[in-house]
């Protein structure tokens, strides 16, 4: 697929400032060894050079057509450059060739090649035959153009392939990773944070030592950052999360308005991580949607490093809607609370009744006595808890005690059974 518009961009400006770099150059060298066809270069290399300047002003960025004006005008002029630069120059041409077939559509690639090959193939069938022929076509010292023209076609075709040998490589590569970036089901979010880190920068410059300071003194400085962050693409998790129509209208510079206070915590730990030097950050915050819908994000930050540092220009901001577990978790935490409120009210009533009331396991085993079993039993509450509940019943009633257990573990149910019971003393 074609290379991105910011690669074109790239190349453009490259080609701009290279050629009005090396105009000056070759005029001068032109100028003093009185060498024309080098001067008429100097004129092709600026030439280049305002066409591009050109593109870029107007923001029409044609990386073919330019290749394709330099390399048009440089090929009728190399033939009649000398023997110390025709060599150079032709592989320069041919290499020069080569890259613009990185910018140009499937079905335009074989005809460019083909066109351009057979221009210079023909050329050096036409030399090659005056040369053999002792024609007068061939000026004379001009039959290295015949062995230049041969390096050039090599060259070209040697380029041509190993430059889309390394597009398709690096272009299944980003294929790819859009696609994991698209069908991720989580929200995905590629941000652009050079404009942050620059802000950043002339902090540093103003004195600041101290970030987090910084922004609890100045709370408008915050959104000032926001408002610097771009969005430069999102997945369709991210569109659903948001309740956006598209993704474009999450696409560009994030306005304030679209952090609400809850989430003012995350941003300000991305700001701390830039400003420490640290490349990923995790953090939870409460997020909106555009039709005001409340729900929970783990937030994860990480953008790329290169040797002067954080690379700031490519940021993956994924989030996570946790909104489910955390409802689950305040139900959960709602019922362990009525559950302790619970539990009190039953020992407020327990430790208060004078009828004896228990708490049994399963297997009858005591777990809780009220206060009463000292006036009713003999017992200290702690006394009974660990023991079965037959223990202190008389022999002739355990039998009825477990039936009515049975029963009510078979169907929960209120049991009421009548039988006697041994206090401490044995009475």
């Amino acid at each position: 697929r074609p290379v991105p518009p910011a690669t074109e961009r790239a190349f453009v400006t490259f080609v701009q400032w290279t050629a009005l770099a090396f105009a000056p150059v070759l005029g001068v060298v032109a100028w003093l060894n009185r060498d024309a066809p080098l001067a008429a270069v100097a004129v092709v290399s600026f030439s280049a050079g305002i066409v591009a300047w050109q593109q870029r002003l107007r923001g029409n960025h044609r990386p073919v057509f330019l290749v394709l004006f330099v390399v048009g005008l440089m090929s009728a002029l190399v033939p009649l450059q000398s023997v110390a630069v025709v060599g150079s120059m032709m592989i320069a041409v041919a290499a020069f060739a080569a890259i613009g077939t990185l910018f140009i559509q499937r079905r335009h690639f074989l005809p460019y090649v083909f066109f351009l090959a057979g221009v210079w193939t023909a050329e050096l069938v036409l030399l090659n035959d005056a040369f053999l022929q002792d024609n007068t076509t061939v000026t004379d010292g001009q039959e290295h153009n015949i062995f230049g023209l041969a390096i050039q076609l090599a060259v070209f075709f040697v380029a041509v392939f190993a430059l889309n040998a390394i597009k398709q490589a690096v272009g299944t590569a980003g294929t790819r990773y859009q696609l994991l970036f698209d069908m991720a089901p989580i929200a995905l979010f590629e941000e652009d944070f050079t404009e942050v880190g620059e802000w950043l920068t002339q902090l540093r410059k103003d004195g600041v030592d101290d970030l987090g300071a910084y922004l609890d003194d100045h709370p408008d400085e915050l959104g000032a950052a926001i408002e610097r962050i771009k969005v430069t693409d999102v997945n369709q998790a991210a569109v659903d999360l948001v309740e956006a129509d598209d993704r474009h209208q999450l696409l560009g510079h994030m306005a304030v308005d679209e952090a609400a206070a809850e989430s003012a915590a995350a941003f300000h730990s991305q700001l701390l991580a830039i400003w420490e030097g640290r490349s990923r950050v995790s953090t939870e915050f409460v997020g909106y949607s555009r039709s005001g819908r409340r729900w929970d994000g783990v937030l994860h930050w990480q953008t790329g490093t290169n040797l002067e540092g954080l690379d700031l220009h490519k940021t993956i901001v994924a989030i996570l809607d946790v909104t489910t577990a955390r409802e689950a978790q305040r139900d959960l935490a709602a019922a362990l609370e009525a559950l302790a409120e619970s539990e009190r009210e039953f020992r407020l009533m327990a430790e208060n009744s004078t009828d004896l009331i228990t708490r049994h396991t399963p297997d009858g085993t005591y777990q809780y006595a009220s206060p009463a079993a000292r006036a009713l039993l003999g017992y200290e509450p702690e006394e009974l808890v660990g023991n079965t509940a037959e223990d202190p019943v008389l022999p002739d009633a355990q039998a009825t005690i477990q039936a009515t257990h049975d029963a009510n573990l078979s169907v929960p149910d209120v049991q009421r059974v009548q039988f006697r019971i041994r206090r401490k003393g044995g009475e």
